[in-house]
């Protein structure tokens, strides 16, 4: 069993805990806060993209295209979620990121000669972007008070994503000097990225199980009491 076999195996259990996220989401959505829909409906568009995917390659159709579709919703909901988040936390969302991104995405469909071309500038300028948001939202953690009891789940979310960016954005910015090398070398990139993938969606589906499990108001505001266990 050769790196190949162990990278299919991990990509068909994280599509499988991804759909599994999704259909947490939709069958208990009333135990997530208001805050926390938007990222819920990126679970529910990711498992239904990834299934999509998966679709397209068992039957050998390229599925570049659903990239080209994903990235805006995307970029839109997380964008939301974090939206909803810094306004928690008294702060405006940095708008100009928001454009950037738009210009990034609206720009790809002019400049690549056709839709199944690969994506690498466009996913790399806006999967920086959701990297800097998480490290912006741990940072608004560290320096204000979470005024609501979903904090531990907007944490693990901040982590999770953290985690899946960091991972993928070395195979988009460097998608073309990863195809130079051997098919050996190549499969353990991809292979580390996954697991990579795998870790940050099994984050996301234990903080799912972990909410629908308490039965905590996440729109009380917890502001006076600071030795709230779920800061």
């Amino acid at each position: 069993m050769g790196l190949l076999f162990w990278h299919k195996l991990l990509l068909y259990v994280t599509i499988g805990v991804s759909v599994l996220a999704a259909l947490v989401f939709i069958f208990r959505t009333k135990a997530f806060s208001s805050r926390l829909k938007y990222f819920g409906y990126f679970v529910l568009v990711g498992g239904v993209f990834e299934l999509l995917a998966f679709i397209l390659a068992r039957f050998e159709i390229p599925n570049l295209i659903v990239s080209y579709f994903y990235t805006p919703i995307e970029f839109l909901l997380i964008g939301l979620f974090f939206g909803e988040i810094t306004r928690a936390f008294d702060k405006r969302f940095p708008d100009f990121l928001f454009y950037i991104g738009l210009i990034l995405i609206v720009g790809s469909s002019f400049f690549l000669p056709t839709i199944e071309e690969y994506q690498s500038i466009t996913r790399t300028g806006v999967q920086l972007i959701l990297i800097f948001l998480c490290v912006f939202g741990f940072y608004l953690f560290t320096v204000k008070n979470y005024p609501y009891n979903d904090g531990a789940l907007v944490k693990i979310i901040f982590m999770a994503l953290l985690l899946k960016y960091s991972g993928s954005i070395f195979l988009y910015l460097f998608n073309e000097q990863i195809a130079t090398l051997e098919l050996r070398p190549q499969r353990a990139i991809w292979l580390i990225n996954t697991g990579m993938y795998f870790v940050a969606h099994l984050i996301i589906l234990i903080g799912f199980i972990n909410t629908v499990r308490k039965p905590y108001d996440y729109n009380t505001d917890v502001t006076r009491t600071i030795s709230n266990p779920e800061w």
